[in-house]
């Protein structure tokens, strides 16, 4: 009982315990609770941010931020409670073991999609291993009729 879960106030004692309360984690210990501080939870909504960045631990707050960095994307499927719009997730790559060519690219709002073939209208073009090992679907260019004329097949 050596973790403080509620702070004294005028009209109470302070309450300690051996863990904090659900939506709160444990801050860093004080003179009063050398086990640490319960602290509430930050509510990405009331701290005018859209989307949850680090999910908060045992020991750890929820970060929460405005705009997800480019090497994420907003998961709307996955909603945080307390997370008003979405979750920024790791955008996946391309690799061997989950099928090595990027078929579409990721945006905003969604993943990467890998595959192993792509679709008849397109091709595999060379892109950064780091995106994906086996390369991207890019569109076939379309010969125009009296412009321009295919002189090798895909």
């Amino acid at each position: 009982t050596n973790i403080q879960e509620a702070a004294p106030t005028a009209s109470t004692d302070r309450v300690c315990g051996d863990s904090c309360p659900a939506n709160y984690y444990i801050g860093p210990a004080s003179a009063e609770a050398v086990g640490g501080v319960c602290h509430p939870v930050t509510d990405c909504v009331d701290a005018n941010a859209a989307y949850q960045i680090q999910a908060p631990t045992n020991h750890s707050n929820r970060e929460c931020v405005d705009i997800c960095p480019s090497s994420m994307f907003v998961d709307k499927v996955t909603v945080a409670a307390n997370t008003s719009s979405g979750v920024c997730t790791a955008i996946t790559p391309c690799t061997e073991a989950n099928a090595s060519i990027q078929l579409s690219s990721p945006t905003l709002t969604t993943n990467r999609i890998c595959g192993r073939h792509c679709p008849s209208h397109q091709f595999v073009l060379s892109v950064s291993s780091t995106v994906a090992v086996g390369g991207a679907c890019t569109n076939v260019t379309a010969c125009v009729v009296g412009m321009n004329y295919q002189s090798k097949a895909p």
